[in-house]
This record gives C-alpha cells, structure tokens and sequence, in this order.
C-alpha cells in the first residue's frame, strides 16, 4: 500500500485495535516483551518468536486472525518484507543506538566490527568516519551468511561484534564480545510506524467498502478507477456487460477490460467511466 497517496487518518479510524505481531527471537523478543505494555490501549500487540519460512508459515496458519502488520528487524524484517502477505515495518537502529552500541563496543575491545543485515546504510558508515572510529564493517542476507560472517570476523581477529541478535548471539557463542544494536526507542518507534500502517490501511478499506456500497446502488454501469487507472469498485450492471466477476476486476487496468471505454477523471485522481444499457 501506498501510504502517501492515503488520506489523513481520522479519530474513527484510530479507534480500531489493530493485531500488530511483534517478530522475533532471542534479544528482539526481550525488548519487544519490554515495550509491548505500553501498547495495550491501542493495539494488540502478540509477541512471535518465529522467524523466515517459519514465521510465513505462522501467518498463513493465523487465517482470518492474520495479524494487520509485522514488526520485525535485521535479515528477518527484510525477508518477511518482501515475501509477506501483509505490511512489515522493519526496526531500524537510530544513530544514538549505533553511537551507543560502539561506545559500549569500545570500552571492552579494541577491534570491533559492526554487522548489518543487508548492505551498511551509507549514513552509517559517514556517522563512523566523523568520529574516527576504527571500525570493520560487514553484512549478511541470511542467516547461514550471518554464521559465515561472524566466523570469518573471529578468525580475522575482531574481539567484539555490534549488530542484531542473530549475529550478536553467534558471537557470543564464539566466544566474541556482543553489543546488540537496538534500543527500546528504536523498537518503540517501529511498533508506532505499525500502528499508523494499520490505521490508514484500515481507513483505506473502509473508504473501498463505502465506494462499492454507492456503486452496487446506481442505476447505470460504474466502475471507480484509482490514479493509476485500476478498478478500485465497479458494481454488478457494468461488470455483467464487460463479462467479468466485480471481484476478478479489481485491482485490473480498466484497459485491459475493455481498451474502448472512456474514462473521466477527476481533480483527485479517481475517475469514472459510465456505460449506459
């Protein structure tokens, strides 16, 4: 979904108690158990302790009780992200947390490498060289590259590891120091973006609902087209004379119903194209 094209969230729509699953082990999962409280009030926020194909597989499972957003961070946030069925917002580290998590790093080793999952954001690394920090950076996709990763660091000698659970709890197995990256505020901040997400994707639903309501009313064939010039509503007159279930059309160009049929648009990006009996 596209969250700039929504509008405003209004008071009715925040009065939803969205299902927000906290995703994620060991570190993550103690933090999100510390913050989860604070939520209470305004959402129901279910703690997960599966990650990758176990955690698709735990959504899938949830059927209608599915949640209406992930909350996840490193390598997991980013796979479940592009393979999950509903909106995930990752938990990105501040640059307090980095600045904190190094000075930590430092008062413990001399070498220390700081782990990412996917590439090392390019502020990252200018927050580092403003410093002077002499710090080894590294990254994984998964976690068999995670496992690699810390391995290679221990036998080039790194004493202390700075990233997400995952490579903080390898290096610590290892035998290496370990600074997990995130913090309550950063966590706190990530299950806050959550609940926008299922505030304005619930108003975005209900503002579909109310558009078909009007449609499936209205005497002539309509069908309601988002900027993009994909069917957002079309009622059952107008469906019927193109040959097409209303369901089966949404979410489809209008072009590719039926090329022929003009279409009006409007000053806000919806348009409608009428096809009279």
């Amino acid at each position: 979904m596209d969250l700039s094209s929504t509008k405003p969230v209004g008071p009715a729509d925040r009065a939803v108690r969205p299902r927000i699953w906290a995703m994620g082990i060991s570190r993550l999962r103690d933090l999100f158990r510390e913050i989860a409280g604070e939520f209470d009030e305004r959402a129901d926020v279910r703690i997960v302790t599966r990650a990758y194909e176990d955690a698709l597989s735990a959504i899938a499972e949830a059927g209608t009780s599915r949640p209406d957003v992930i909350v996840a961070a490193g390598s997991n946030g980013g796979f479940l992200k592009t393979r999950a069925q509903v909106p995930v917002v990752v938990v990105s580290p501040t640059g307090f947390d980095v600045m904190q998590a190094l000075a930590r790093a430092r008062r413990d080793a001399s070498r220390i490498a700081l782990v990412s999952a996917g590439e090392t954001p390019p502020e990252v690394r200018r927050f580092v060289a403003a410093y002077g920090l002499d710090v080894q950076f590294a990254s994984y996709q998964s976690a068999q590259e995670a496992e690699a990763c810390v391995h290679d660091l221990h036998d080039r000698g790194i004493e202390t590891i700075v990233g997400p659970g995952l490579v903080t709890d390898l290096a610590a197995s290892a035998g290496m120091g370990a600074v997990f990256l995130y913090s309550h505020a950063s966590v706190r901040k990530a299950v806050e973006t959550a609940l926008e997400v299922a505030y304005a994707t619930h108003a975005e639903a209900f503002r579909r609902q109310r558009l078909d309501n009007l449609l499936q009313h209205l005497r002539d064939g309509v069908v309601a087209l988002d900027a993009r010039g994909r069917v957002e509503a079309i009622n059952e007159r107008l469906a019927s004379a193109l040959g097409v279930e209303p369901a089966a059309a949404v979410g489809r160009a209008l072009v590719d119903l039926r090329p022929e049929l003009r279409t009006l648009r409007g000053e806000d990006g919806d348009a409608l194209a009428t096809v009279r009996g």
